[in-house]
């Protein structure tokens, strides 16, 4: 599980609740989650719309010729 959130407080708290039950990282934008998806395989992608550099809707079609198995 990869999540993609820019405000750090709400991340950390998305990383706890989800770690428990799954392998999860986190990235603060879209263009650190893109990176992260070119050296990792993720099967799903949680993600945050308003996002400071791409929003989280502009992502997916990156993200899908990255890793187009992942749930985004």
């Amino acid at each position: 599980l990869l999540i993609v959130e820019d405000h750090a407080l709400t991340r950390k708290h998305l990383f706890e609740y989800f770690r428990r039950r799954y392998a999860c990282d986190e990235a603060g934008s879209a263009e650190q989650a893109l990176e992260m998806m070119r050296e990792n395989h993720y099967s799903v992608v949680l993600s945050d719309v308003v996002l400071p550099d791409l929003s989280g809707v502009e992502m997916i079609p990156f993200a899908r010729t990255l890793a187009p198995e992942s749930v985004i």
